[in-house]
């Protein structure tokens, strides 16, 4: 009789074991998102605002997949508490695009996310797979005043079909303006050779009434150059026959016996207009002909 029960015995452990292993819970595939950038700041760098181009730049998000089911998401850009717009603190905000170019999708977070909604705007990351995504930073507002750093924080997430959050990365969004200056001249001149020519009529002693200003665009305080070829004479070309002549800028006396310096602390307003004048003096008793002289102004922001 014992052999046989020596036999029975390990068949029904066998039998228990079988059972136990059956009950366990089978593991289900799931989607395990990475979000991959080369740097967590995209700033448009070293932007002139007086330039020919539009500030803009792209950049690069890698949707890693680790899990065993695909990964079904919308990217969304939510902004982090704050109003929308780049800002420095100090200046009005300024308003930027953000593209999706990979999908051709806006997803610009004007009231606080993405407004872009659905399949459209859906990726979909196979298992242990991974897609390259390149997104456009732009700005096409032209009346931006002041330099330095704007920036605005946002917040990548990536929301499920069913707007869960599987995926999130924290990213700061900016324009780096350079200090930068430009001007320009309105009123009665005419231009030659690249040069602009003013002319002061028939020369008499005293102010010369002639409609003239120099405009000025600066993204801070702006330092105007002036120089005079003739120390602030008209000479008759091919003689020693000269003129004196003054001028003033918004009013302020410019003495032209050297270089002088007109400088402003802040600009008035985006484009500073200022007049400027004429004055002669010591005509009586000199040679008939034409009297010029060269002056040469430039401008620049400190």
């Amino acid at each position: 009789m014992m052999p046989r029960q020596l036999l029975i015995v390990p068949a029904l452990l066998a039998m228990c074991w079988s059972s136990a292993a059956s009950a366990q819970p089978q593991r289900q595939p799931e989607c395990v998102l990475r979000m991959e950038t080369s740097s967590p700041s995209w700033i448009i760098r070293g932007f002139d605002p007086f330039g020919q181009t539009l500030p803009a730049a792209t950049f690069e998000v890698t949707f890693r997949n680790d899990g065993d089911r695909a990964c079904v998401f919308q990217p969304n850009f939510v902004l982090d508490g704050e109003s929308f717009g780049l800002s420095n603190s100090t200046a009005p905000r300024i308003p930027y695009t953000l593209l999706d170019i990979s999908r051709d999708v806006n997803v610009t977070p004007i009231s606080g996310q993405s407004l872009q909604r659905g399949s459209r705007g859906q990726i979909a990351v196979p298992p242990r797979s991974q897609i390259l995504n390149r997104f456009l930073l732009s700005v096409t507002d032209n009346s931006i005043v002041g330099d330095g750093l704007f920036s605005q924080n946002v917040h990548l997430e990536a929301w499920s079909p069913t707007d869960m959050v599987i995926g999130a990365r924290q990213l700061t969004l900016g324009l780096d303006i350079l200090p930068a200056a430009r001007m320009s001249l309105a009123g009665a001149f005419r231009r030659s050779n690249g040069r602009a020519l003013v002319d002061l009529g028939v020369l008499r002693d005293g102010p010369v009434s002639l409609p003239l200003q120099l405009q000025v665009q600066s993204t801070r305080g702006y330092k105007l150059d002036f120089e005079s070829r003739n120390q602030g004479k008209l000479r008759l070309e091919g003689t020693d026959w000269t003129v004196d002549y003054g001028m003033a800028i918004d009013g302020q006396s410019i003495p032209l016996s050297q270089p002088y310096s007109y400088t402003a602390s802040r600009p008035k307003s985006t484009l500073d207009r200022l007049p400027l004048s004429f004055f002669v003096n010591g005509t009586e008793g000199k040679r008939a002909g034409i009297y010029s002289d060269t002056l040469t102004v430039s401008v620049s922001a400190y």
